[in-house]
């Protein structure tokens, strides 16, 4: 049951407004309270400004007759261990004991050294989706074992004329079980090991698809590796063929580093028309492998070219494959085949002015899916034609290379 206590001024009302009528007709030197009529608007200011002030209520409630010990003095108990969460200045009874709960949480997971967030959004692959069930249902357990004992609120009401304003001031008492605080402790100075060793795992995984050719499933196992290990705050000994984490953690960026360069090992057949003629990749061709260049593709020269610009390129890859069968085994992972060609858009002081357009695709060697298709866009101006056509050309190359790029990177496939 709540207990209420209104706290009412009327009495400080009475005794404020004689004091200050006393005072003031004591100042004034009159005799027997006897006051002229040309002070009486000073009097009735004295009494109108009193009577405003004491308009204001304040209410205090609370959910118990008096405090609970427990607030002050923990509890003692062979079995449980308790504590204690707080929470001040809640809008709401529901958000102050909310508050409270996670405040007692806060140092139920302090007390036991666990980081709760970071244990549910571990990432782990799907190989080993069983630790990650593990360490979730861990937390889940922990969170589940704590039990609320006593709660108490305090609320205040603060009434002026027609404006009310409430808070309260919560507090909870938490127990958690001593023999799954043991457990739980016990659990942390292993925990270390088990990340350490299951981050070696998905590193064999890793390796395992390098020796298939599978380099981007390979680089996700490295990458996964990694942020498993980004977890340990120390070094932790391996007994495996790799030492220890600081160890497997070098080896990861290596093969990382070399995963993506197998990605980015790609043959570019391109053709482009200018104003006067059409012919192999020149402008278009060369702003593109610049952009390229710079986020670390590298090109392989490979003879489907000629046979590829002879057949049209959607026909020869569409022959079972062959030319995408002939890259895969050679390493490479991508076939970038694309046309753009140059028009004149308009003519102004002496200038003309290009676009180019055209589109390109991306294939993979693996699978013959063409994986991108994007669409090649640039414009230029010179005074000369083939100049201006060159220069749209150019410009096309530069834009549809980093779109292709961050295509790549957004779809994981780099």
């Amino acid at each position: 049951m709540k207990h209420q206590k209104p706290l009412r001024w009327e009495i400080l009302r009475r005794e404020g407004i004689s004091s200050l009528l006393r005072d003031f007709l004591k100042h004034r030197g009159e005799v027997n309270g006897c006051v002229p009529f040309r002070n009486g608007w000073v009097i009735w200011t004295i009494l109108l400004v009193c009577w405003g002030c004491s308009a204001v209520e304040i209410i205090k409630e609370s959910s118990q007759p008096t405090r609970p010990l427990w607030i002050s003095q923990f509890p003692k108990s062979d079995a449980d261990l308790f504590f204690i969460g707080a929470n001040s200045g809640a809008h709401t009874l529901e958000d102050g004991e909310n508050g409270a709960r996670k405040d007692a949480l806060s140092k139920v997971a302090e007390y036991l050294g666990i980081d709760i967030k970071a244990e549910l959004d571990m990432i782990m692959t799907e190989h080993d989706q069983s630790l990650k069930e593990h360490l979730k249902a861990k937390t889940e357990a922990f969170i589940k074992e704590a039990g609320i004992v006593d709660t108490y609120y305090e609320k205040t009401t603060r009434v002026e004329k027609n404006y009310k304003m409430e808070h309260y001031n919560v507090y909870l008492l938490l127990k958690y079980p001593k023999t799954e605080a043991q457990k739980e402790l016990l659990r942390r100075e292993t925990e270390p090991l088990q990340k350490a060793q299951a981050a070696y795992k998905v590193y064999q995984s890793g390796k395992t698809q390098i020796q298939q050719g599978h380099y981007q499933q390979a680089l996700q196992f490295f990458r996964e590796a990694s942020d498993i290990l980004k977890q340990l705050p120390n070094v932790v000994s391996l007994d495996q063929e790799i030492a220890s984490t600081k160890e497997l953690s070098t080896l990861l960026k290596s093969e990382e580093q070399s995963a993506i360069q197998h990605l980015r090992r790609v043959v570019i057949l391109l053709q482009e028309q200018t104003s006067e003629k059409e012919q192999g990749s020149s402008a278009f061709g060369t702003s593109l492998q610049q952009v390229l260049t710079k986020h670390q593709f590298s090109f392989v020269e490979h003879s489907i070219r000629q046979s590829a610009s002879d057949q049209g390129f959607d026909a020869y890859i569409g022959q079972e494959g062959e030319a995408l069968k002939a890259l895969q085994t050679q390493g490479i992972q991508y076939l970038i085949v694309g046309q753009a060609h140059a028009t004149l858009s308009s003519t102004s002081l002496n200038n003309h002015f290009y676009k180019a357009q055209g589109m390109i695709k991306v294939f993979s060697t693996q699978t013959g899916e063409a994986l991108l298709t994007l669409p090649v866009n640039g414009k230029g101006y010179h005074r000369d034609h083939t100049h201006a056509s060159l220069n749209a050309l150019s410009e096309a190359g530069k834009a549809v290379g980093e779109l292709l790029v961050n295509e790549l990177l957004s779809k994981g496939l780099i």
